[in-house]
């Protein structure tokens, strides 16, 4: 179920290299948050922590697939699982403020 693609701009810091990220409301929170524009694979350990984007509004994919469940009245939360891996996941996009050391870039 592909959804709508999010405008991409680039990053306006001058250590991301003009990285481009898009934009999205945390579900949870109503906070607006920067996400890599790139999808990450959800089969790979480094999705953890990424969520799911669905026109503009960011989801976590636990809390997504027990609204799908319930909103399709799906008969498992298995089947809502399945729904979410369907869908492109991004990670947040996030500036290191200590480097390797502790020190301040």
């Amino acid at each position: 179920m592909p959804s709508r693609e999010p405008r991409r701009v680039p990053c306006n810091r001058p250590d991301c290299d003009g990285q481009l990220i898009v934009f999205a409301v945390r579900e949870d929170t109503g906070r607006t948050v920067p996400y890599d524009a790139e999808p990450v694979d959800v089969d790979h350990v480094g999705s953890t922590g990424c969520h799911v984007l669905i026109e503009g509004k960011a989801w976590n994919p636990v809390r997504l697939a027990e609204h799908f469940q319930v909103v399709f009245e799906l008969p498992s939360i298995d089947r809502a699982h399945q729904l979410v891996r369907e869908y492109q996941h991004h990670r947040p996009h996030l500036h290191l403020t200590t480097n390797t050391e502790g020190e301040r870039p």
